[in-house]
C-alpha cells in the first residue's frame, strides 16, 4: 500500500510524458516478474521483493490504458469499455481462481503462481501487439506541469476534489468488508467449507454492478456515484441485526454490485474535468489518494477489533458509506 501510495502519482506522470502504453506494458512486465519471484521465493526478504515489484507494476498499469482510450475516443466509449471490461476481468476470474485452488493443492502452492507469471507474460505480448497498431493514432501532449502543480490543480477544481475525497473515504471505509467477510460468516455458519464457493458469488455480484453502471447511472453525474455509494452502505448497514448466516450472505452479495458500479463511475465523471495532457497524473493522484485510504482503512479497522466485534465495525463502516452518499447528493451535480 505504501509503495503504490508513493509511486502512482510518478508512474502517471511518466505515462503522459513518454506515452500511456509504453508505460502499462512496462507495468504488465513488472507484474509477470512478481509472480515470478513468488513461485521461487524461500525467504520472507523474497517476498517483500516481489511484493515491492508488484507494487511498482500496479502503479504503472494503473489508469494507463484507461487514460489513453479517454484521450483517444471519448466519455461514453470509454465508460462502455471500462464498464463491459471490469464485469468480464470478474467473470473469467472464476475459473481461474477455482483452477489455481486445484492445481495449488494437488501440486504445491507455488504452482499457481508460476503459472499467472506465465500467463502475465503471454498478457504482455499480446498487449504489446495489439496496442503497437495504434501508434499512428496516438495524441502526442505536451505536459506543461509538474506533479506537484498537477496535484494542486486537482484539489482546486471542486469537481476533481469531489472525486478524490469519495475516493479517499469510500476506498477507506470498504476494509472492514474486505477484511472481515471470512470470519464473519465462519463464526454465523460454524462451516468454513463454503466460504470459497462464497467467493464466486462475490465476483458474480461484482460483475453484475459493473455492467450496471453503463446504464442510468453513468449519466447522473455525481448523483450517479451516491446511489452507487448508497447501493453499498444501506444493505450493510442492516448486517449487525442479522441472526441468519443466509441473510446476511444475500446483504453482503448486494453491497457487492454497488461496489462493482462506481469504480467507473468515479473515473468517468472525474475525467470530464481533467485535460488530455496530464489525465494519466490526475488519475494517478486519485488512485493515490485511494490506496492511502485503503491502508488507512487496514489499519484502524484491525485497531477496531480490540473494542467491537467485527460485524458491529461493519455497522459503523456502512453507516459511514451512507454519509459520504448524502454528501455526494448534496453537491447537486
Amino acid at each position: 500500500m505504501v509503495a503504490s501510495f508513493l509511486l502512482d502519482p510518478p508512474t502517471g506522470y511518466l505515462g503522459d510524458r513518454i506515452g500511456q502504453r509504453r508505460i502499462y506494458l512496462v507495468g504488465q512486465l513488472f507484474w509477470a516478474i512478481s509472480m515470478l519471484v513468488y513461485g521461487t521465493s524461500t525467504t520472507f526478504a523474497q517476498f517483500l521483493a516481489a511484493e515491492l515489484a508488484a507494487a511498482i507494476g500496479s502503479a504503472l498499469i494503473s489508469g494507463a490504458l484507461d487514460s489513453w482510450m479517454r484521450n483517444q475516443v471519448g466519455e461514453a466509449e470509454t465508460h462502455k469499455a471500462l464498464s463491459q471490461g471490469g464485469s468480464i476481468s470478474q467473470l473469467v476470474s472464476i475459473p481461474a481462481a477455482v483452477g489455481g485452488g486445484f492445481i495449488g493443492a494437488l501440486y504445491g502452492l507455488d504452482k499457481p503462481w508460476l503459472i499467472g507469471s506465465a500467463c502475465s507474460f503471454a498478457a504482455l505480448v499480446i498487449a504489446y501487439l495489439a496496442l503497437r497498431g495504434f501508434a499512428s493514432h496516438e495524441k502526442k501532449e505536451d505536459v506543461k506541469f509538474a506533479i506537484r502543480g498537477i496535484a494542486r490543480h486537482s484539489m482546486s477544481n471542486p469537481a476533481l476534489r469531489f472525486t478524490i475525497i469519495i475516493a479517499f473515504f469510500q476506498t477507506l471505509l470498504l476494509q472492514p468488508f474486505n477484511m472481515f467477510w471470512a470470519p464473519i460468516f465462519k463464526e454465523l455458519s460454524g462451516e468454513t467449507w463454503w466460504l470459497g464457493s462464497f467467493w464466486v458469488g462475490i465476483t458474480l455480484a461484482i460483475a453484475t454492478g459493473s455492467h450496471l453502471a453503463q446504464g442510468k447511472l453513468q449519466q447522473l453525474n455525481g448523483k450517479g456515484i451516491a446511489l452507487a455509494l448508497f447501493a453499498i452502505g444501506l444493505p450493510m448497514l442492516f448486517t449487525p441485526f442479522g441472526r441468519s448466516t443466509y441473510i446476511v450472505a444475500g446483504l453482503f452479495l448486494i453491497h457487492e454490485g454497488g461496489r462493482g458500479a462506481v469504480v467507473p463511475l468515479i473515473f468517468t465523471y472525474a475525467n470530464r474535468h481533467i485535460p488530455d495532457e496530464v489525465r494519466s497524473t490526475s488519475n494517478s493522484i486519485r488512485s493515490s489518494a485511494s490506496t492511502l485510504g485503503a491502508g488507512i482503512g487496514l489499519v484502524t479497522s484491525g485497531y477496531l477489533t480490540f473494542f467491537l466485534s467485527p460485524i458491529q465495525i461493519w455497522g459503523i463502516a456502512s453507516a459511514g458509506i451512507i454519509l459520504l452518499s448524502l454528501y455526494a447528493i448534496a453537491r447537486k451535480e
